[in-house]
This record gives C-alpha cells, structure tokens and sequence, in this order.
C-alpha cells in the first residue's frame, strides 16, 4: 500500500471512528483538478454525521483543494483525533468509576457529582476541541472555497429538509 493511500485511510478511519461534530469529508482524488493524489477533509458544525463516499469526492473535487490545503486539513484533523482519542479513555474511565460508585450500597452524592463534573468538563474540552478544529479548517480555506462548501450545505440542507430528494419527502407537511 503506497503512503498516501495509507495516511487517507488512516485519516478516514480515526473521522468515522470519531464521528465528529459534523460532516467530515475526507477523499483520495485521483488527477482531479488540484487535488493531484492526495486526500482532504473538511468538517462542518451541522452535527449531521458523515457523508457517504460519493458526497465526499464531489464535495472535496468542487472545492478543488491545493496539496498544501490538503496537508494542512490532514494535519489539523490528526491533531483532533489524538485529542479526541484521549480525552474518550479518560471519559472512559470516569463512567466506570461512576458506575463503581452507583452500585455501592450507599453511593456519595460528593462523589458522584464530582465524577459527574470531571465528564462534563471533558465533554466540553471535546466540544470546544472540535469547534476550533473546524475554525481552524475553514480558515485554510479560500474565500471561493468558502462560498462553494456554503451553497453547497445549502443546498444538501434544502434537499434533506424537504426541497427535494428521496430524503425531503419524510420532513413535508402531509396535510
């Protein structure tokens, strides 16, 4: 398996595993427009999921994403999933002992809303993590870039909220 194909299925691998706060979209383009054989992603704070294969290619191919935006994207997002990826264990950890706690005879009330606080405040951390990520990706891109990824959340929103689409039709009024 050559490099690149490796590191783009590494990096789709920790996005799927992570299911972020939005999509993330992330391609191995073959000599289309600017991506050359690289990979990319871009995430969007829809809390929708990921995007089926197909999305992600037209999505990464109309954004038309340089090497160096690609790198950039790729970097930024295994920053997110070290984060990501320790922050969990400890979560991790803190509901098991939560649910020590819970199955004693006499669980503390101090104790269990000092467990309590500490997964909440991870909870957060990860929150704020992944918004700044995604600032973070939106800034490498260009104003066009911008605009493009913009219109075309639109209209898969639009499409999905009942505009059209097999999708649409389970959200139109049946009156």
């Amino acid at each position: 398996m050559n490099a690149k194909l490796g590191n783009a299925l590494t990096v789709l691998g920790t996005a799927a595993a992570l299911t972020l706060s939005g999509p993330v979209l992330a391609n191995e383009h073959g000599g289309h427009g600017k991506m050359g054989g690289g990979h990319g992603m871009m995430m969007d704070g829809g809390g929708k999921g990921m995007m089926p294969g197909d999305k992600m290619m037209k999505v990464m191919h109309a954004l038309d994403l340089d090497e160096e935006q690609v790198q950039e994207m790729t970097d930024i997002h295994k920053k997110l999933a070290e984060h990501m990826a320790g922050t969990k264990v400890e979560m991790q950890q803190l509901r098991w002992q939560m649910g020590q706690e819970m199955r004693k005879d006499e669980p503390s009330p101090e104790e269990v809303g000092r467990i309590h606080d500490q997964i909440s405040a991870k909870k957060k951390s990860m929150l704020q993590e992944k918004v700044r990520t995604r600032n973070e990706m939106m800034g490498i891109l260009s104003e066009e870039q911008r605009e493009k990824l913009k219109q075309m959340k639109q209209r898969m929103h639009k499409k999905h909220m009942g505009g059209g689409g097999k999708h649409g039709s389970k959200h139109k009024d049946k009156n």
